[in-house]
């Protein structure tokens, strides 16, 4: 697209809408109080279906994300995962927010849609809404300059610059925070939270600023509004927010100390975060936590466990120092609950006393009084009758000033967007298939994102016109333009769909977890040769022959993910052509001059959305356990752990639940999140990966929830929709499914497809054992099945028999353990089932659907033993032996990269394996850098050795280096060199070989590279 089209088309997509900066929020994703003001803003925003949420990319552009991202921010608050608590709770070093919307806006930018120029952003948007001015000032530097009018900036605070002794910020960034004021000084329509901050800024920040400016206080009603009549029986005292210096914590802690001394009854609970105290202070914290019986700290509390812990509190403390605005005070008044506060908190300067004690917040005497005046009742319930005529902000309140002020100072234009944002993408999405399907389909997806309340018949009679009229799909695009109201469909859609320059790969189709579903089973194939037919059999359309299977063999199933062969597949000629072909089947050659199949674009994007777990299967299946944790780490965070870290991990790893837990922690880490390209499909891989390491076990479901499911169900028997497992399973809770998904898809009644579904989220562990939802499901199958009975003699044979019939290998000597020794005494068929149930969530069963029904027939005997059953079965999965890859053949090609297995083996005996390509670009070796070239080359060096961000100088520094004779070699040393890269000691593998072989050794540097990109897989390497 040259750059006029692509201005066309920004302002196409963004003229009359509003942009709103979600760069921090990303960056930092957290419950605290500016990330609160983002989340009421967008659930109460009027012009939300208009708002196009945006990240920065530098001060020329900026990246769009998808509507999405707004469901990101509400569950952030609203909607916890139980698993990813659990989580959380066995890893105390875990810093997240355990909730899907966390992982999805850690990874947003792996979602961004198109690349805007901000010069076209700016002068085609309505306004741009900054409730969080970035960090990154280059965009808003550029925008301060160029459109100042537009930004509407919410000015929270000043207080690095007023109060900077109470922050740690560093040099380097103290340019920052002039250039954020001098920015605000060019802003026309800058707002603030209090009274306090607005005075601050023309008197001390902006000085003879006349300019009139708003003050929209934030709500106070974010945990509710209620009064408390009674006092509580609790002598708690709760102090909300994070633990740091200018909190005063332990001046807090210090006055309670005094009064439990004194003998009074007083209780102190601290709800935030760990923040940024001095060692010294901290230790002093968690010791006194330990050792106080009257002391607590909940780290982190979501929104219900912060109702609950201020609702039963005597009252609640806020010693801040200072603040931009100060909400727990309030949030405590909302919910009639009497509070402590400092006076200087200009949240509570802007209302009446009513229902607080406020003191000097370095007064430690004067908290020691107002603590021992509201352990007096009559004092608690006077506060509380005062906050009953209080009146405090509401967060509607907030939005609607703010909407307000901007219909005022930017009032809407002849610009107006007829379709909202999302619609807007769906008609991107339909004009971008226009050289791909049918004329009818694309009529379809046309009308729908014009119209989404079109009806069949208005769509039946344009299908008519233009089968009549023999239009083709260009027509179709045209001629619909032409029908529909002015700007429905902006011209530069059009232009850019007609001359095939629509870039829109990034935007997810309709059928995204359709093909999400289509790759997992094909990657979840057990026999890797059937995996590699399967291939050339859905994605060619063909059989592969003899020499073409093992050709695309690879030396070992460790030597590559299986992602590699597929995504191999879907670029491949041949795989094109015949979505042309099938392109032009679906539509006679005139419908399009020229088929264009933007759909293998989003068919890629979706089969890299599973890159994880393809990693995480090939890392299983590699023996050495330094091999392992090697390739585990490159392949899904593009890093290697701390040396201390991957002792810890070497001690896990030598059992598979262990293994598991490697896992957990790798996919939980943020360098693998950064690359989560689909949260929901992360947080399903996390769900099964915790299950599996025994740290989280998800509550199973009810038999009355299940029964209420299987019933829906069965009445939905007349649908022409074929029935699906998610039917009876909630979201993120399918994990490995080992073959019950093509079980149910091979049936032809849906009550046997129920059946089996019943069975396997049964013997799953997925809800409880039921004997009346066994006989049912046993009787729908026995129906089906006739006389068939094949399995039913086996709980009388030897457990090696059963071994070998049900798992088709032996039992190990671990496992014969296992039913000698824990089931001494219990019935052989009760061993048998045990067998059974620990096969399935292995996934080793040779059929899944004999062992559902040999489950169904023992019904009474398994609800009747469950809990040895389950014992047996989670002991016999623990005995069960690792899976290994299988070798293919001897001879092996020279990778371009490998971490070599066996520490003890020879190099000629070692196995290759090849490292999984990152779908964001990132590098997982030296030799990997050093084939990026130019500016790129230099802020991925930044990026890998110094472990941040490259800034202005140091780029422009070593750009320049870059062109000397040694170059990228140069880059390298120098930056590992330096004391800031000695001192973060960069894992990048190959880059301590590289140091060592070119010192002194000059002459010698340009020698084969794969020769020091070697990964031993010894300990020393971390």
């Amino acid at each position: 697209m040259s750059d006029h089209n692509a201005q066309a088309f920004g302002r196409a997509l963004l003229g009359g809408r509003f942009l709103i900066n979600v760069n921090n929020l990303v960056a930092a994703p957290a419950r605290t109080g500016i990330q609160r003001v983002c989340y009421e803003f967008c659930t109460r925003w009027p012009h939300i279906d208009n708002t196009v949420p945006f990240v920065e990319m530098g001060p020329d552009r900026i990246g769009i994300l998808t509507p999405d991202i707004f469901e990101d921010i509400r569950n952030l608050f609203e909607q916890d995962d139980p698993v990813l608590e659990l989580v959380q709770a066995g890893n105390p070093i875990l810093r997240m927010e355990p909730n899907v919307g966390w992982l999805g806006l850690i990874s947003a930018r792996n979602r961004i849609v198109f690349e805007v120029d901000a010069e076209v952003a700016l002068d085609a948007c309505r306004a741009v809404i900054s409730l969080e001015e970035s960090l990154n000032l280059d965009f808003y530097s550029f925008a301060a300059r160029h459109r100042p009018e537009k930004i509407f900036n919410l000015c929270h605070d000043f207080l690095v610059w007023t109060h900077a002794q109470h922050f740690n910020v560093k040099w380097d960034h103290a340019d920052n925070v002039l250039l954020s004021l001098e920015n605000r000084r060019r802003y026309r329509n800058n707002f603030f939270t209090s009274t306090a901050m607005r005075e601050q800024y023309v008197t001390r920040i902006n000085r003879g600023d006349t300019r009139e400016y708003h003050v929209i206080p934030p709500g106070a009603d974010g945990l509710g509004r209620t009064y408390r009549q009674q006092v509580p029986t609790s002598d708690e005292f709760v102090v909300v927010g994070t633990l740091e210096p200018r909190k005063q914590p332990l001046q807090i802690l210090e006055v309670f100390e005094r009064l439990n001394v004194e003998g009074h009854v007083a209780s102190l609970c601290f709800a935030g975060r760990m923040g940024w105290l001095a060692v010294e202070d901290k230790r002093r914290l968690l010791k006194a936590f330990e050792a106080y019986p009257w002391l607590r700290w909940v780290d982190g509390p979501d929104d219900a466990t912060l109702r609950s812990l201020v609702q039963n509190s005597r009252a609640t403390i806020y010693l801040s120092l200072a603040e931009g605005f100060g909400s727990p005070p309030l949030e405590s008044l909302a919910l009639g609950v009497p509070c402590i506060v400092s006076a200087v908190i200009p949240s509570v300067l802007d209302i009446p006393a009513n229902g607080q004690l406020r003191i000097d917040p370095e007064d430690s005497t004067a908290l020691l009084h107002a603590v021992r005046r509201l352990l007096d009742d009559a004092a608690v319930l006077a506060l509380q009758k005062e906050i009953e005529t209080l009146p405090l902000p509401r967060w509607q309140c907030f939005v609607d000033g703010v909407a307000a002020m901007v219909e005022e100072r930017a009032p809407l234009c002849d610009d107006l967007q007829l379709l909202s944002y999302a619609h807007s993408l769906s008609l991107l999405r339909a004009l971008a298939q226009m050289r791909e399907i049918s004329r009818d389909h694309l009529i379809e997806a046309l009308l729908k994102a014009l119209k989404p309340d079109v009806g069949w018949i208005e769509i039946a009679r344009i299908q008519d016109e233009a089968r009549a009229g023999g239009w083709t799909n260009i027509d179709v695009v045209l001629n619909l333009a032409a029908k529909m109201p002015s700007g429905a469909m902006p011209a530069a859609f059009v232009q850019a769909a007609v001359q095939s320059t629509l870039a829109v790969s990034r935007l997810r189709p309709d059928n995204w977890r359709g093909l999400q579903s289509w790759f997992k089973d094909l990657l979840r194939e057990p026999d890797y040769r059937l995996y590699i037919e399967r291939i050339f059999t859905e994605l060619h359309g063909r059989s592969a022959d003899d020499a073409e299977l093992e050709g695309q063999l690879p030396v070992s199933e460790v030597s590559q993910t299986r992602l590699k062969a597929l995504m191999n597949a879907l670029t491949s000629e041949e795989y094109v052509a015949r979505q042309k072909r099938l392109a032009h089947e679906r539509a006679p050659n005139d419908y399009f001059e020229g088929a264009t199949v933007q759909s293998i674009a989003w068919t890629t994007e979706a089969l890299a959305s599973l890159a994880s777990e393809a990693a995480m299967d090939r890392a299983l299946l590699i023996e050495d356990d330094w091999s392992f944790i090697e390739t585990a780490s490159l392949d899904l965070m593009a890093q290697l752990p701390p040396q201390e870290q991957a002792l810890v991990w070497r001690r896990w790893a030598g059992t598979l639940q262990g293994r598991y837990r490697v896992l957990l922690d790798i996919l939980t880490s943020r360098a693998c999140l950064l690359k989560v390209i689909d949260a929901r499909v992360h947080l399903e891989l996390i769900h099964d990966v915790a299950r599996r390491a025994g740290l989280a076990s998800s509550q199973r479901m009810t038999a009355q929830r299940l029964a209420g499911l299987v019933t829906r169900a069965m009445r939905s028997s007349a649908s022409s929709e074929p029935f699906q497992l998610d039917a009876l399973v909630d979201l993120g809770d399918v994990g490995r499914d080992y073959g019950i998904r093509r079980l149910i898809e091979r049936q032809d009644e849906r009550d046997q497809a129920v059946a089996f579904s019943t069975l396997w989220v049964m013997m799953s562990g997925r809800a409880e054992w039921n004997e009346a939802l066994l006989n049912w499901a046993g009787a729908q199958l026995k129906e089906a099945a006739g006389d068939k009975d094949s399995w039913a003699p086996l709980w009388a044979k030897g457990s090696e028999e059963q071994f070998r019939v049900a798992l088709g290998r032996s039992a190990t000597p671990e496992e014969l353990l296992v039913l000698s020794e824990l089931g001494e005494g219990a019935d052989a068929r009760i061993k048998w089932l045990a067998v059974l149930v620990s096969g399935l969530r292995r996934g080793e069963l040779m059929d899944i659907a004999e062992a559902l029904r040999a489950v169904s027939r023992e019904a009474a005997l398994v609800v009747a033993e469950k809990e040895v059953v389950e014992r047996l079965s989670a002991a016999l999965e623990a005995a069960a032996p690792r899976p290994l890859g299988q070798v293919f053949r001897t001879a092996r090609p020279e990778p371009d990269f490998r971490v070599q297995s066996g520490r003890d083996e020879p190099v000629a005996t070692a196995i290759d394996v090849q490292l999984q390509v990152h779908c964001d670009g990132d590098i997982s070796s030296l030799e990997q850098l050093l084939a990026l070239d130019g500016e790129e080359f230099v802020r991925a060096a930044y990026k890998k050795i110094l472990l941040r961000e490259a800034d202005g100088g140091g780029l422009a520094t070593y750009l320049k280096l870059l062109q000397s004779e040694n170059g990228k070699p140069a880059v390298v040393r120098s930056l590992a060199l330096s004391e800031e890269g000695e001192s973060k000691k960069s894992q990048l593998p190959g880059l301590q070989s590289f140091l060592s072989s070119s010192i002194g050794q000059k002459g010698k540097r340009k020698r084969g590279w794969k020769r020091i990109f070697r990964l031993d897989a010894r300990p020393h390497n971390f």
